[in-house]
């Protein structure tokens, strides 16, 4: 499953790994995490630079920079100590802005405000003339950003009036929006002004000591974005704010597969084991992953590395970083790890983790449950005739053996060893082994030190048909033993004389 939000959110989707023999994986899903981020280079309105102005006249004139970047625009707070609307135009370079609105603050002395904005604005100096219909105290400002949206650029706008020592509104933004606001202050004793907590004032100018202009920044969070100014005389003022909207969205997104996988391992005696999980960037632009591993409760598996194409391993091996994955590209990382020497049935797990480093909180997660099997091997040993026999007697020793194990037992060896009063019979084994299974039979006249003795009649002044060098016999079986009846259980012959 594939979700987009605006906001940042994190969300898990667990998988396994595919089944490798003789490793259980249990598989739980939760879904993928996408996020979106408005964008620029990273996608974010950046502020460029701003200019407070301020006269007493029909109009004022100044010279203002707009920088290089793109998706560029120009806006422009134009005050006016007036009791009615007096901002009339506002040029940049002969060119005219187009207003977004304007407000007045109530009962004087009144100042009236205007935004005004202009979308890609020739780079260069130029000037910034704000005509009103008379001569008053004018104070404002230009500000300029880069990454705006260049056909719809403001998610939000709203205002507000009166008379007092605060003035505060909110606009709502997405992460990667920029909140921007202008505000007047009219009043004969004129008193201090303040920008409230998480904006950044851009630049102030006052006008005949009793009329100013200001104008300030805030990042947007997702939610509603809260600007706000204090005042200490409670002056008359009016302020519009705006949410600048991103020029473009990238989105961050990662998906951790294979599906769920059944499986199970012995203890690795020295043994590593492999798990693969593909991991997708499901996001639209370039992205590096942490990948990062832990066990719970981490009683039998240990990770001994993260590796893959573009995958580089830190210090720690719980932990990787894959670098530059494409938008929709896939990469293999290799989880090489081992199996603690632990009871049969003991269960451990390990999440295997891909974080987004453009967007943290963006990850998918893969798990692998892991069960430890072991194979059981019991022997026992019988002999007939029974009881206490005189010398020239033949006995029939049967050697049972039985895998009453979780798992498969390879490479089983079984030697018994001949009592020292009797001789071996050669050609007396007899081989019983469950179906699939091979045995090669091997003799030892050393105690076991080697085994490539060939019984032979009256060896080591035995009777004929017997050897009385062979002290042991062994039996390899050349298949895996099966820990489920009836093919995990057999057995062997062979016949001694007592001497």
């Amino acid at each position: 499953m594939t979700g987009t939000t605006s906001l940042p959110v994190s969300a898990e989707r667990r998988r396994g790994p595919n089944r490798a023999p003789g490793v259980r994986v249990a598989l739980v899903i939760a879904g993928c995490a996408l996020l979106n981020l408005p964008s620029d280079a990273l996608g974010q309105v950046g502020f460029a630079n701003a200019k407070a102005y301020q006269a007493h006249a029909s109009s004022a004139t100044f010279s203002y920079t707009v920088s290089a970047g793109s998706d560029r625009i120009l806006i422009v707070g134009a005050n006016v100590e007036s009791s009615t609307r007096y901002t009339q135009s506002v040029t940049y370079n002969s060119i005219a802005l187009t207003k977004v609105t304007s407000l007045l603050s109530g009962a004087g002395p009144n100042c009236e405000t205007s935004l005004w904005y202009l979308v890609n604005p020739p780079v260069g100096t130029f000037n910034i003339v704000a005509t009103t219909q008379a001569t008053k105290d004018l104070s404002g400002i230009a500000m300029s950003f880069t990454g705006v949206h260049q056909t719809t650029p403001f998610r939000d706008t709203s205002q507000v009036g009166g008379t007092g020592n605060a003035a505060s509104v909110g606009v709502t933004t997405v992460v990667g929006d920029l909140a921007a606001d202008v505000v007047c202050q009219g009043d004969a004793t004129l008193g201090t002004i303040a920008v409230g907590a998480g904006q950044t004032l851009r630049d102030s100018a006052t006008a005949s000591g009793v009329f100013r202009g200001a104008g300030s920044t805030e990042p947007g969070n997702g939610g509603t974005v809260t600007m706000s100014w204090s005042f200490t005389l409670s002056p008359t003022y009016a302020q519009i704010a705006v949410a600048l909207r991103a020029s473009s969205v990238t989105t961050y997104g990662v998906d951790v597969t294979p599906a769920t996988t059944s499986t199970s391992r012995l203890p690795s005696n020295g043994t590593n084991y492999t798990v693969d999980f593909a991991v997708q960037n499901t996001g639209s632009a370039t992205d590096n992953f942490d990948l990062l591993t832990t066990k719970l409760p981490g009683t039998a598996i240990s990770v001994v590395s993260i590796t893959g194409t573009g995958i580089t391993q830190g210090g720690n091996p719980d932990s990787a970083r894959l670098a530059s994955l494409g938008a929709g590209a896939s990469a293999t990382a290799t989880v090489t790890y081992s199996v603690g020497n632990v009871a049969a049935g003991s269960i451990d797990t390990m999440f295997f983790r891909a974080r987004s480093v453009g967007s943290p909180t963006t990850s998918d997660t893969g798990r692998l449950v892991l069960t430890v099997i072991r194979p059981t091997l019991t022997t026992g040993k019988a002999v007939t005739p029974t009881g206490t026999q005189v010398p020239g007697t033949d006995l029939t020793y049967t050697i049972t053996f039985t895998n009453a194990g979780s798992a498969v037992a390879v490479s089983a060896v079984i030697v018994d060893t001949l009592p020292g009063q009797v001789d071996f019979k050669v050609g007396s084994v007899v081989n019983n082994p469950p179906t699939g299974v091979s045995v090669a039979v091997e003799y030892s006249n050393d105690g076991g030190s080697t085994w490539t003795y060939v019984p032979a009649s009256a060896a080591c002044a035995a009777p004929a048909g017997y050897d009385r060098c062979v002290n042991r016999v062994r039996w390899r079986l050349l298949n895996d033993l099966s820990s489920t009846p009836p093919n995990n259980t057999g057995s062997f012959e062979f016949v001694a004389r007592i001497r």
